[in-house]
């Protein structure tokens, strides 16, 4: 596990939560998660390695349920799977997240500084998400 900086993470990413329509064709973004989920209940359902093929049925709904439970639960928010995108078989310097977007999702709603996660990538990502080096990761290193 990793103590990864969760902005410099996201400043990475090219998958942004601002309007994303990773989990519904209806966005569900970072400004105004607050304002959807004040009148729902937290969802809790299995994540990680258990079996987590109901969440493709979800809708936004319980997207944003899910979501609320780790921002209710914030101690819950750790063991994300990040590796790296891969375009023409060269590893890019760009982290995606495997496993654990709602956990990812509340951990910026709650403005956290660093998130535990586990990584398989590059090392030059590592040593920037780690804040070992402030050099950004480029294409051409």
């Amino acid at each position: 596990m990793y103590k990864i900086n969760i902005r410099k993470l996201y400043d990475l990413m090219s998958l942004k939560y601002e309007n994303c329509t990773i989990w519904t064709e209806d966005p569900i973004s970072l400004s105004s998660f607050a304002d959807e989920t004040k009148n729902l209940v937290p969802l809790r359902e299995p994540y990680g390695d258990l079996d987590n093929t109901a969440n493709l049925e979800w809708g936004k709904i319980e997207h944003l349920r899910r979501i609320l439970y780790f921002v209710e639960n914030p101690n819950e928010i750790k063991g994300i799977q990040l590796d790296n995108e891969i375009f023409n078989d060269y590893i890019l310097p760009k982290p995606i997240i495997v496993d654990g977007n709602h956990r990812m999702f509340a951990a910026l709603h709650l403005n956290f500084k660093y998130v535990h996660c586990r990584y398989g990538g590059r090392k030059d990502v590592l040593d920037y998400l780690t804040d070992k080096t402030n050099l950004k990761p480029t294409d051409w290193q």
